[in-house]
């Protein structure tokens, strides 16, 4: 009896976990943030600064969020703090990020929701809920292309004088045949693609604001009156991510998009200005302004692209 009591205690130390609700008040309190980083493939965590605060170990990880992020560890998940100790040991197949009170984990198909200390959870969990402003609608592309075969054309505004007369006048016209696909990007621009090339072309063009994307040797001019609407084929590559508003993804428009050139990526915006160069060999957008960057070869960090800051340090002089 005295070691089946000896093991019952150890299997409870190890699978409900001994932490205090004081320490879990703190875990819950602590706001400051850490952004993930890789090396090698494996993964850890730098503060504001690049500074490393968790050395790379783990397979993957999450964000932290109310004091613990996911982590995987030889094929299985569990719950690591600040200080990149273990809270919950992995043992699971499938863990999702804490909310206030708890955590929705998996063991095959198997789901339930755990606390803090491993256990059950039978509190109700806390949702945070925030405003919406519903984004910019796309435009209607059929608007403004028309198709032929497997060809499209764009249709635009021709300006033109009128003999006699001082104020130029408008009549729409279409360019030719020869685009190979035209998709809505967003409330001011379409995303056209030729000869494998991608540019982005303005619809709502004003007569008295020329405004031009990366330069380029492939370009169409489609309006020689009083003023120019130019396509310029800048990119090799555009990832175009809509909007998801009340569940109707393709409805609204893109905020920033990823693009590549050559080989390396940057981030435009829906309005045609680039935010970030192309420097970096992978690249994927996340919201709040954050995007995940290969920024040497097998080296993965974190940067937020709205302040043009990175949270991380290269190791190397070059790309």
């Amino acid at each position: 009896m005295k070691y089946i009591n000896y093991y019952l205690i150890i299997f409870v130390i190890l699978n409900w976990g001994c932490i205090s609700n004081k320490e879990v008040s703190e875990l819950r309190q602590n706001t400051s943030i850490l952004y993930p980083t890789s090396k090698a493939g494996l993964w850890g965590f730098n503060d504001e600064n690049g500074e490393t605060i968790i050395e790379c170990q783990f397979d993957t990880v999450s964000f932290f969020r109310n004091g613990l992020a996911v982590a995987k560890e030889n094929g299985r998940y569990g719950y690591i703090k600040q200080d990149g100790d273990w809270l919950i040991k992995p043992q699971y197949d499938l863990a999702d990020d804490f909310d206030y009170n708890c955590a929705t984990v998996y063991i095959g198909d198997n789901l339930k929701r755990i606390n803090y200390k491993n256990r059950k959870c039978t509190e109700g969990t806390i949702i945070e809920v925030g405003g919406c402003i519903p984004p910019q609608e796309l435009t209607k592309k059929d608007e403004y292309c028309t198709k032929k075969g497997d060809k499209y054309a764009i249709i635009y505004d021709y300006y033109f004088l009128p003999e006699g007369e001082s104020e130029y006048k408008s009549r729409k016209d279409t360019s030719e045949y020869i685009f190979d696909d035209v998709q809505n990007f967003s409330q001011t621009h379409l995303a056209v693609w030729k000869d494998e090339k991608v540019g982005l072309y303005e619809i709502q063009y004003s007569i008295f604001n020329t405004k031009k994307l990366t330069k380029s040797e492939n370009i169409i001019e489609f309006d020689y009156g009083a003023s120019k609407d130019t396509l310029f084929f800048a990119f090799d590559e555009l990832i175009i991510e809509y909007t998801d508003y009340n569940s109707e993804k393709e409805k609204y428009s893109v905020s920033n998009s990823a693009f590549r050139i050559d080989n390396y990526w940057g981030i435009i915006s829906r309005n045609s200005k680039v935010i970030i160069e192309p420097k970096y060999h992978k690249l994927k957008i996340y919201n709040r302004g954050l995007a995940e960057v290969e920024y040497e070869k097998g080296n993965c960090g974190y940067l937020d692209f709205s302040r043009k800051r990175e949270f991380f340090k290269r190791e190397k002089n070059h790309l």
